[in-house]
């Protein structure tokens, strides 16, 4: 993966989640503030839901996927 790729769906607006695709194992990013990327933009890490961290390699990413809709949006009920 390249990060000026990962980086341009990190700061997309409105922001997307999105989910990580490495070899056998994926991680999901539900919101932008999960992520560091460092500043040779080669190890990303993400903050999981249950307090953890992911650490990858930039080159280890194989693709990424959107998950759908952004936390935030709904539709107003009339």
């Amino acid at each position: 993966m390249k990060a000026r790729d990962f980086e341009a769906t990190l700061k997309h607006s409105p922001f997307r989640r999105f989910t990580i695709h490495m070899d056998g194992r994926a991680v999901d990013v539900d919101h932008p503030e999960q992520v560091l990327l460092t500043p040779d933009k080669a190890t990303v890490v993400v903050a999981l839901p249950d307090a953890g961290i992911q650490i990858l390699d930039m080159d280890l990413i194989s693709s990424l996927s959107n998950k759908g809709r952004t936390p935030n949006s709904t539709k107003a009920a009339h």
